[in-house]
C-alpha cells in the first residue's frame, strides 16, 4: 500500500526477444544478458529508487517523483539511452510501461496492473514492429540481430581514452580499469557522472566485474581526478 500522499511512478520493464537469445545463444548468455539489464537499469535509477526484477524477463522500477512528473520520463529516456550506448552484444532492448500514483492509482497493485496495461499498450500500437529483410539477416551475424526482428546490430561503440602521447606510453595504459591505479593520481579528467555515457560505462563495468569492484573503481577514478568533472569531450581533450 502507498504511504498517504507519497507521489511515486512505477516503471514495468520487458525485455524484448530475450526468449530467442536463450533459444539461439543460450541460457548463460540469457544471464549474462539480465545481469547486465540490471546493471543498467541501477545506474539509470535514482538514489531513492528501487528496482527489482520481477521474474523472467520483466523487471521494475519504484521511482519517487518530485514536483514535477517529469522526472518519470526522463528515468525512461535516461534507460534508453544508457542501452544505446552499452554496445555489449547481444544487445539490451525493452519496452516500458509507467504508471503514476495520484494519477492512475492508489495502491500499489493498481499501480502495477496499470503500468503493466501502458506496456502492452506500447507494444500492441506498434512501437516495436519487427522488420523482416532478407538482406539484414544475411549481412547481420545471428548473434547481433533480434531472432524476432525487433532490432539489428549495426555498429559497435568504441571507447577511447585519450592521453597526451609525449607524457604517456601506450604499453602503459589500454584498459579504463587502469586508470584507477596509484600512478595516475591528479592525472584523470572526465565528463560528469550524469552524462548518460559514463553511467553506460560503470553500468558495463558492474556487468563485467560485480557492483562491488565497480564501486571500488569508481571511489579510485575520484581520487585520481585532476579537477572536478566537468565540460564536453573536447573540453577533455584540450585538458590533456
Amino acid at each position: 500500500m502507498l504511504l498517504a500522499g507519497e507521489r511515486i511512478a512505477l516503471l514495468a520493464i520487458d525485455l524484448d526477444g530475450f526468449k530467442g537469445v536463450n533459444d539461439t545463444l543460450g541460457h548463460a548468455t540469457g544471464d549474462k544478458m539480465l545481469i547486465r539489464t540490471a546493471a543498467l537499469l541501477t545506474a539509470a535509477a535514482g538514489d531513492g529508487d528501487v528496482v527489482a526484477r520481477i521474474g523472467g524477463d520483466e523487471f521494475a522500477i519504484i521511482h519517487r517523483l518530485s514536483h514535477e512528473d517529469d522526472t518519470a520520463h526522463a528515468l525512461v529516456d535516461r534507460i534508453f539511452a544508457i542501452a544505446a550506448n552499452d554496445g555489449a552484444v547481444p544487445a539490451i532492448r525493452s519496452s516500458i510501461g509507467v504508471a503514476l500514483s495520484q494519477r492512475h492509482a492508489l495502491e500499489g497493485e493498481e499501480l502495477h496492473a496499470c503500468a503493466d496495461i501502458a506496456l502492452y499498450r506500447a507494444k500492441a500500437a506498434g512501437v516495436l514492429q519487427p522488420v523482416k529483410s532478407k538482406a539484414l539477416a544475411k549481412n547481420v551475424p545471428a548473434s547481433m540481430r533480434d531472432p524476432e526482428g525487433h532490432w539489428y546490430g549495426m555498429t559497435v561503440r568504441s571507447r577511447v581514452i585519450v592521453y597526451a602521447k609525449d607524457r604517456v606510453k601506450p604499453g602503459t595504459l589500454s584498459t579504463y580499469e587502469a586508470l584507477a591505479k596509484p600512478e595516475w593520481k591528479g592525472r584523470v579528467v572526465a565528463r560528469s557522472s550524469s552524462n548518460i555515457y559514463n553511467q553506460s560505462l560503470l553500468a558495463s563495468i558492474i556487468a563485467a566485474n560485480g557492483s562491488d569492484k565497480a564501486l571500488a573503481w569508481a571511489k579510485a577514478i575520484r581520487k585520481n581526478m585532476a579537477r572536478s568533472p566537468r565540460g564536453s569531450d573536447r573540453d577533455q581533450a584540450r585538458a590533456v
